[in-house]
């Protein structure tokens, strides 16, 4: 049973890692064309490198994300199994179990809240226009908005 749970444990690593890597090359390339084809005069005016990041960054759910949340349930799953087990067995378990647990709690919590927080901003851009973020052109002296 435990090298079942050992090679499960192990391709869901290698599958979490793989969507990572796969979500930051899709990134980074799509922004360095972004920004090959802004230094060619084809794309947009904005020189650098991130901004076109910034632009390149899915609207949508990818398959990291799903991964994020399959990882963030079988965590806390097995967090709320160690959980039940140490307030069955209290004496068998050291004292500083407890913060353990409390940790891995307040850890799987704290990174599903920020990976929300990130859905709801990049969805919530895109759901508002186009799908790109509101232009900015006050850096640009002869782009400004002047008054009539």
């Amino acid at each position: 049973m435990m090298m079942i749970l050992a090679i499960l444990g192990a391709a869901l690593g290698l599958a979490a890692t793989g969507t990572a890597v796969w979500m930051a090359w899709s990134v980074w390339s799509a922004g360095r064309a972004g920004a090959a084809a802004a230094a060619d005069g084809t794309g947009g005016a904005k020189p650098g490198l991130l901004p076109h990041l910034q632009a390149a960054v899915p609207r949508q759910w990818t398959y990291f994300d799903y991964m994020l949340l399959l990882l963030f349930l079988t965590g806390s799953m097995f967090l709320f199994t160690d959980l039940i087990a140490v307030l069955r067995d209290a004496e068998l378990f050291p004292p500083y179990h407890y913060g353990y647990l409390l940790c891995g709690f307040v850890f799987s919590f704290t990174g599903m809240l920020m990976m929300a927080v990130r859905l709801f901003l990049v969805l919530g851009s895109g759901a508002s226009g186009s799908g790109t973020p509101a232009e900015n052109h006050q850096d640009q002296p002869g782009e400004r908005e002047h008054a009539e």
